[in-house]
């Protein structure tokens, strides 16, 4: 059963009153119950402290007026998913023929702390983002408008999940990357490490504290460009406390282990739990082809590059 879109804008509108911009506000709202997570304040919450000037009520505002365009076309008071797919990807009337797409020329630009592409609300108003922002922007519309959605996440990648009932065999994943294209979740494991997709690492549906924790990787690599190492070990710890198998948080906090400022002393012990969790990494079936920024990505992005000069 869809939910009501009314109850949506009500929920989006409450979680507009809590105000939010440090990492101890945001370990704050994880340890919340799950039944109060919202994935996309998560992500606003995110997003305020890489970028002051964000107004995150002007946000929540955008996002309910596109909510508000979904139930234009409700049936029965519901938004159909292809409804919701073609007013994201495609050009239609709904979206004034101003789709969303992925940033394919910025995507193998890892070099500077913020890029618009990796916040939501300049994805909201370029119409361009990455995996990140794209998957949670399509997240957000499907969840409110009723559908049974999460996360999946391989390392450095997010995709949505469109759950089928109580079997994850009867899932989807819909990847932003192709458009929210429906791929069978085990069409997408046998492109995965085949450890990865046994350990849980990859390919898993994720509770909401999860999906929050997985774009928490976008504020370590912040830290990192900006040279705060010792927070960007702090957003680790707070991203493993709640998803303890995120392998990009896991080799983040290796690499912070190794750039934090410690006595030669406790260098000697920072560096062997950094190999500790390297090797966590890689037991979990970590497979760099597979990453962001690996060869298959690197792959990836040439195909559309291509797709696109058509």
């Amino acid at each position: 059963m869809f939910q009501n879109i009314s109850i949506a804008i009500t929920v989006l509108f409450y979680c507009a009153s809590i105000n939010a911009t440090t990492l101890s506000d945001i370990s704050d709202y994880l340890a919340l119950p799950e039944s109060e997570i919202d994935v996309t304040m998560g992500k606003f919450l995110i997003d305020e402290i890489m970028d002051k000037s964000f107004n995150r009520k002007v946000y929540i505002a955008k996002l309910n007026e596109m909510l508000q365009d979904l139930q234009s076309h409700a049936v029965d008071g519901y938004v159909t998913v292809n409804v919701v797919r073609d007013y994201v990807f495609e050009s239609v009337e709904l979206n004034n023929y101003q789709p969303y797409d992925y940033d394919i020329d910025n995507a193998l630009v890892f070099n500077k702390p913020v890029m618009d592409c990796d916040l939501l609300y300049k994805t909201i108003d370029t119409k361009k983002g990455r995996c990140i922002t794209m998957t949670v922007l399509y997240y957000t519309l499907l969840y409110y408008t009723g559908h049974p959605v999460t996360f999946g996440s391989d390392p450095n990648h997010l995709y949505v999940i469109y759950m089928g009932n109580d079997d994850p065999n009867d899932d989807y994943a819909l990847e932003t990357s192709d458009k929210g294209k429906f791929f069978r979740d085990r069409e997408f494991d046998a492109k995965r490490p085949k450890k990865g997709v046994e350990s849980g690492a990859y390919s898993r549906r994720l509770n909401k504290k999860e999906c929050i924790a997985s774009m928490l990787v976008t504020l370590q690599n912040y830290y990192f460009k900006t040279n705060r190492y010792d927070l960007a070990l702090e957003v680790t710890n707070i991203a493993l406390k709640h998803y303890p198998l995120n392998i990009e948080s896991i080799l983040n906090k290796a690499l912070s282990l190794r750039k934090i400022d410690a006595s030669d002393a406790d260098r000697v012990q920072l560096e062997k739990e950094a190999v500790a969790l390297t090797n966590k990494a890689y037991d979990l079936g970590y497979d760099p082809a597979h990453s962001v920024g690996g060869k298959e990505y690197e792959k990836f992005v040439a195909m559309k590059k291509k797709e696109l000069a058509k």
